[in-house]
């Protein structure tokens, strides 16, 4: 399983004042057709009536709750770069056209890539030389089942604990190494702690036309499981 070579996100406020006197009460409002007492203070009432006819004084009434329950505040998703960023300030920006400014931003944007699904950034994010490399054929020709394979990695497998190991520069300035691992799943397997393995891989990127592209790349995997059946007792006492 390799991660970048894909192999298999007018309401105005009430106004508390005095009780209106009835000689004090504008125009608009004494066309009220309700007809006040005789007193020189309107009645408890009336008053009410006449402050809610400019928009305030009588609360509205309580409407019954339709069942639904409140929604709690959405939190803003992480980015499964590991950056401690939220996605939306983070590879979403570069998913969305920024580009990626060094070749540990550009590992990292594909990484989330693959994890939010974002196929058109990773292909357009691999370098021609990619199929050469990995199908043994030119581009057009491994094009359908380079496409394949980015679809699966995308919608069949669940990735986790990334992290960028180290970063080397290349033969000039449009050549970078990023070494990183992370772990992954079948989705249909994930909840299984067996069915986790671990990738360490290196890869290499060429700059071209201002984007950082995905060139080749040497990997390891191995299972968390088996690796733990493996390492005998003595050993972790050295």
């Amino acid at each position: 399983m390799q991660i970048c070579n894909v192999q298999i996100h007018s309401a105005c406020k009430p106004l508390h004042g005095p009780k209106c006197p009835q000689h004090a009460l504008p125009a608009t409002v004494r066309t009220c057709t309700l007809t006040p007492p005789r007193s020189s203070i309107l009645s408890s009432k009336h008053t009410h009536l006449v402050c809610a006819a400019k928009g305030f004084g009588i609360e509205k009434p309580k409407t019954k709750q339709t069942g639904k329950a409140s929604q709690a505040p959405v939190l803003e998703d992480p980015c499964p770069c590991q950056s401690g960023k939220t996605y939306k300030n983070c590879c979403q920006k570069v998913h969305l056209g920024n580009k990626a400014k060094n070749v540990e931003a550009a590992l990292r944007a594909r990484f989330s890539a693959f994890v939010k699904g974002q196929q058109d950034y990773i292909k357009a994010t691999t370098h021609r030389d990619y199929f050469d490399f990995h199908y043994m054929k030119p581009q057009a020709e491994a094009a359908p089942q380079f496409d394949a394979d980015v679809h699966c990695a995308c919608s069949r497998v669940e990735y986790s604990d990334f992290k960028v190991t180290q970063v080397e520069p290349g033969s000039n300035d449009l050549e970078g190494f990023v070494a990183f691992a992370y772990k992954h799943a079948s989705k249909d397997k994930a909840a299984e702690p067996e069915a986790w393995s671990v990738t360490n891989q290196k890869c290499r990127f060429l700059k071209v036309d201002d984007m950082w592209q995905f060139v080749d790349y040497q990997t390891y995997d191995y299972n968390m499981s088996q690796l733990a059946q493996d390492v005998k007792p003595e050993q972790l006492q050295k």
